[in-house]
């Protein structure tokens, strides 16, 4: 009988380690998530481009669809699923801290650590900083109203359809020609 109490006890010690390892791996998992989640947001490295320079998309091609033929004036506007954003490029850094600590019972223990940071690179300039672009994402365009005076003559409707599809690379049932109120 004592020899079955031995392995039960035995059973209930390991199944108790078994439990504090998973309740201290699960902390520890907790805690990771939680400072990466941090970082995450501290090494974004992706800036929305505002309105503004959408808009001198815009003038842009009232300019030249302002050239074609019978046009007369325009006015254009695009509309866009997303802005433009910019890709900066980052600087990767690790660190790795070691320590040694000597017990006093003849026992050593060698502690490793790793730091990885992200940081956004910069570039100097005469004095200046300015970040390094990685790579521009162009906006996503949604659709277009061109507003013409001589949008009344279905030739010239036609082309500025034809001019405002070759400039933006949609599809032209995306892109709507209106005559423009006298």
């Amino acid at each position: 009988m004592s020899y079955l109490k031995k392995i039960l006890n035995n059973i209930k010690n390991a199944i108790e380690k078994i439990i504090i390892v998973l309740v201290i791996g699960i902390v520890f998992m907790v805690l990771g998530d939680f400072g990466n989640s941090e970082k995450k947001e501290e090494c974004s490295n992706v800036t929305k481009i505002i309105q503004p320079e959408l808009k001198s998309v815009e003038k842009e091609m009232e300019e030249i669809l302002e050239k074609i033929d019978g046009a007369g004036e325009v006015k254009v506007m695009i509309t866009y699923k997303t802005s433009k954003e910019v890709i900066h490029q980052m600087e990767k850094k690790e660190t790795i801290n070691d320590a040694k600590e000597d017990d006093k019972g003849n026992t050593t223990r060698t502690t490793k650590q790793r730091e990885f940071t992200n940081s956004i690179a910069f570039e100097e300039n005469n004095g200046f900083k300015k970040a390094v672009i990685k790579k521009e994402i162009e906006p996503l365009i949604k659709g277009v109203v061109v507003v013409a005076g001589g949008a009344y003559d279905d030739n010239v409707k036609r082309n500025l359809q034809m001019a405002a599809q070759i400039l933006t690379d949609i599809p032209i049932h995306k892109i709507s020609v209106f005559a423009m109120k006298k």
